[in-house]
């Protein structure tokens, strides 16, 4: 063999042998891996591809109902049809707003409203709730249809929860309050239970009051407690399989004090009482009552106008209703018993007379002359010319001038005494949200609320004048005037009112 033909020979050998030694170092490593991934990982691998195919995913527990104090019942609730999306894919999730929209059918749900509500679930290993449909023909249809294009909607779910249902509609409305689906603030704020995204809460009135608390170590509330449900979705993401891991639990009912047939006349009494008022003074809209057992301050009956009706709110908003609710001047979901500010003109009056009585500086038979004269400033003008009046006659005539005497007499800081141990200027602690606070004047909350240079910072005589027949700063919540009412009728035994 000549020389070249030797030396391409071992070349030729040497690159042989380096490929091998390549190709078995690529089988070694290949070996290895796989090793690694059946033997030594399988544990670890197995785990995730079972959590890759199944959800866990919470069971809604049926909320508790409420009763008035026959046992009526004012809330309860129905199944429905629950159309739920799971764990869209980025890429996929117009296709599938898009395809929902189309087979759902509502006009008040576009492939918009699903892109967006997909968009917006921050817990993108939870269902995001859709829709929820009555159970009835048309429902029944609507959920066929949808069963027959699943293919094409990737995470559809189908399934079933409970609907708050309010039998009277909007008796009793601003008190039951309403429920609506969670929030990702409310979410955020640690809500006392486990709360998911397509969770139902209670968002006002007794439904917000009595949603869940503790007693003791104990979970109690309207609420109840979720159960656990998994579901085995393929690698298409199309649920093929689900077992209950836990049944919920059915929330606690409520029996309150109110009483449907007091609260029915109250309310068709105050939409009479404003509607007569409109013809005289058309800018009266609105307005609330309230009415006591005196002798414990449970709540009989309470109204607030203009209505609410917690059905509107029950399966979402309506765009029909939403004008009515959040753009009306009137304020519709203000409960004006308890949230609404008013001065209380005449109804402060008997703080005054019991401030009369506490100083002794009359006797209750003491005359106040009530005449043109008697009506120098800073003192406010009487209604009408009353002649000699006596605490008695003063209280039935409602008039100005007797109690703006007697309230000079007396002064702010008796005037503040009486008025603070009736509860005036104070929460009452009602079992309701929202409650208002108000304000008793006095020479401390002037001075709060002006500059010390300013020529009103201090108390004036005529602070006193106006405060004694509820005028000047005063402003207080209906329920809190009659609570003071309740508190004088019972003899000075003054108790926090409750439903």
């Amino acid at each position: 063999m000549r020389y070249g033909d030797r030396h391409e020979k071992i070349k030729s050998d040497i690159r042989l042998l380096v490929l091998t030694v390549i190709l078995i170092c690529v089988f070694v490593l290949l070996v290895s891996r796989l090793y690694n991934l059946q033997m030594l990982s399988e544990n670890d691998y197995s785990a995730q591809s079972e959590r890759n195919r199944t959800r866990l995913l919470t069971i809604s527990a049926v909320r508790g109902n409420i009763y008035d104090a026959d046992m009526n019942e004012l809330a309860t609730s129905e199944p429905v049809f629950t159309v739920s999306l799971l764990a869209v894919p980025a890429k996929d999730r117009e296709a599938v707003a898009e395809a929902l929209a189309k087979y759902l059918e509502d006009d008040e749900i576009t492939a918009s409203d699903i892109y967006d509500t997909l968009m917006a679930n921050a817990r993108q290993y939870e269902s995001v709730l859709i829709k929820r449909l009555p159970y009835n023909e048309e429902s029944i249809r609507r959920v066929a249809i949808l069963e027959e294009h699943k293919a094409e909607i990737p995470g559809l779910l189908i399934g079933t929860e409970s609907m708050r249902v309010y039998p009277y509609d909007a008796l009793f409305g601003h008190s039951l309050g309403y429920v609506g689906l969670i929030t990702q603030t409310e979410l955020d704020s640690n809500l006392t239970g486990d709360y998911q995204s397509s969770d139902w809460v209670g968002k006002s009135g007794l439904e917000k009051s009595y949603e869940t608390f503790y007693i003791g170590e104990e979970q109690v509330g309207l609420r109840g407690q979720s159960g656990v449900q998994q579901v085995i979705i393929n690698s298409k993401n199309y649920p093929v399989a689900s077992e209950v891991l836990a049944e919920p639990k059915q929330g606690n009912s409520l029996v309150i004090t109110m009483d449907m047939e007091v609260q029915k006349v109250m309310e068709q009494s105050l939409e009479a009482v404003i509607k007569e008022l409109q013809k005289e003074y058309p800018e009266c809209h609105s307005g609330a009552a309230v009415l006591l057992d005196v002798n414990t301050s449970a709540v009989i009956a309470s109204a607030s106008y203009p209505f609410v009706d917690p059905n509107d709110f029950a399966n979402g908003l309506s765009k029909a209703n939403y004008s009515y609710y959040m753009t009306n001047e009137d304020r519709p979901l203000l409960n004006r018993a308890i949230s609404g500010l008013y001065a209380p003109g005449s109804t402060f009056k008997p703080v005054t007379a019991l401030a009369e009585l506490y100083m002794n500086v009359a006797s209750p038979n003491e005359t106040v002359n009530c005449t043109e004269e008697a009506w120098v400033k800073p003192r406010a003008k009487c209604t009408r010319e009353h002649g000699e009046v006596d605490l008695y006659k003063a209280l039935a005539v409602s008039c100005n001038t007797y109690f703006q005497e007697m309230g000079s007499r007396a002064g702010i800081e008796a005037i503040y005494k009486i008025g603070s141990e009736l509860g005036l200027g104070q929460y009452t602690g009602i079992d309701l949200p929202g409650e208002g606070k108000g304000v008793l004047p006095s020479p401390a909350y002037k001075n709060s609320i002006f500059d010390e240079n300013e020529w009103d910072y201090n108390w004036q005589e005529y602070d006193t004048f106006y405060t004694s027949m509820g005028q000047g700063y005063s402003i207080y919540t209906v329920m809190q005037l009659a609570n003071a009412v309740a508190t004088i009728a019972n003899g000075g035994n003054h108790m926090q009112p409750y439903i």
